[in-house]
């Protein structure tokens, strides 16, 4: 999606990167990948959000 205006100031950022992965995955890499994500100083927010099988 690229570089954006953030909807409101986190930390001293205004704008950041907006990317969109989809991907399959078990449970346990999904913990461990947003373990990563919280320990990695350039990502500033994320989100998981499970896809419903269609």
């Amino acid at each position: 999606m690229g570089l954006r205006k953030l909807a409101y100031e986190i930390g001293k950022n205004k704008e950041g990167y907006y990317v969109v992965f989809e991907f399959e995955a078990k449970p346990e890499l999904i913990v461990e990948l947003e373990r990563n994500y919280r320990i990695t100083d350039e990502i500033i927010k994320f989100i998981v959000v499970r896809k419903d099988e269609e």
